[in-house]
Order: C-alpha cells, then sequence, then structure tokens
C-alpha cells in the first residue's frame, strides 16, 4: 500500500500491482483494505534481518 505525501490533507491510499507484463493502481477502500492486510500478515511471518542473514548463508552454503 502506498501513501502518498499531499500537502495539508491525509494522504491518499492506493496499491500498486506489478505484474510481468502490466501494472495497475487499485485506490477502492476494499482492495486497499485487503491487500493492507495481506501485507500485515507476509510482514509478520517475514524473519528479521539477523535471522534472514543466516538462513540465506545457510541455503548458499548448501549450494556451495
Amino acid at each position: 500500500m502506498l501513501k502518498v505525501p499531499f500537502g495539508d490533507v491525509p494522504p491518499p491510499e492506493f496499491v500498486y500491482l506489478e505484474m510481468y507484463d502490466d501494472a495497475r493502481y487499485l485506490d477502492d477502500n476494499q482492495s486497499v483494505h485487503v491487500y493492507d492486510r495481506l501485507w500485515a500478515h507476509v510482514t509478520s511471518a517475514a524473519l528479521g534481518e539477523e535471522e534472514s542473514r543466516r538462513f540465506i548463508l545457510r541455503v548458499a552454503h548448501e549450494f556451495e
């Protein structure tokens, strides 16, 4: 979800979807809400910075 500063008014919220051969901007409230919840779910499940580093190094070592 993107929030673009717009002077003194609240920033408009929209979702940018990039695909192989196209891109779309969604600004209806339902889409923004769904993608905001999805992003929150993905980021809460993601590894932290240090855990990510260790994971990447371990996987890289397996392919040596």
